[in-house]
C-alpha cells in the first residue's frame, strides 16, 4: 500500500518498537513511493541491520523533505552507511539524528556530505557522542556549505572553547 499511495505526504511511526526487519520493509517500500515528504520513524530499531535500507531509500527517493530517525541505534558505522545515500539525495531538507551514538567519525562523515550537499538546511545532532574533533569537522563543512541554517549540537561532549569557536563561525554566517 505504501508503495502506491499517492496522497500520503506525512507519516509518523515514532515510538512503535519496529524491529530491524520492519524497518527494512518500510524503507524498501518507500524507495518507489512518489508522494511521502515527511517521515518520522524515530525510536525504532534501525541499527546496523536497517542502515543499508535507509541509505538505499535516500539514494533513490526523490520526495523526502524531512526524515526523523532519532533514537534509532545509529552509531558511526551506521551513519557511514546512511551517508552514502545522503550523497545522492537532492530533496531532503531536514534530518533529525538526535539521541543516537554518533561520535567524531560519524561527524566527519556528515561533514563530508555537507561539503557537497546544498539541500539540507536543518540538522539535529543533539545528545550524541560528538566531541571537539567532530565539532571541528562540522565547522569546516559549514565554511563551504551556505545552506545549513540550523545545526543543533546540544548535549554532546564539546569543550567550552570549541563551542565558542563554533558560535563565532555561526554568528559570521548569520
Amino acid at each position: 500500500m505504501i508503495t502506491t499511495n499517492n496522497s500520503l505526504i506525512s507519516l509518523n511511526l515514532n515510538n512503535n518498537w519496529i524491529p530491524a526487519s520492519g524497518i527494512i520493509a518500510i524503507f524498501n517500500a518507500l524507495r518507489i513511493n512518489k508522494a511521502l515528504q515527511n517521515l518520522e520513524i524515530g525510536s525504532n530499531d534501525i541499527g546496523a541491520e536497517g542502515a543499508p535500507s535507509v541509505s538505499e531509500c535516500l539514494a533513490s527517493n526523490r520526495t523526502f523533505k524531512m526524515l526523523n530517525i532519532e533514537s534509532s541505534k545509529i552509531s558511526d558505522e551506521e551513519i557511514k552507511v546512511i551517508a552514502k545515500g545522503l550523497q545522492s539525495n537532492s530533496t531532503l531538507r531536514e534530518i533529525n539524528l538526535e539521541l543516537n551514538q554518533i561520535g567524531n567519525e560519524g561527524a566527519r562523515e556528515i561533514g563530508e556530505i555537507f561539503k557537497t550537499n546544498e539541500r539540507i538546511t536543518r540538522l539535529n545532532l543533539r545528545s550524541n557522542r560528538i566531541g571537539d574533533e567532530g565539532t571541528e569537522f562540522l565547522c569546516e563543512a559549514l565554511k563551504v556549505n551556505e545552506t545549513i541554517v540550523q545545526l543543533d549540537l546540544w548535549g554532546n561532549c564539546i569543550r567550552a572553547d570549541i563551542r565558542k569557536i563554533s558560535t563565532n563561525l555561526l554568528d559570521i554566517r548569520f
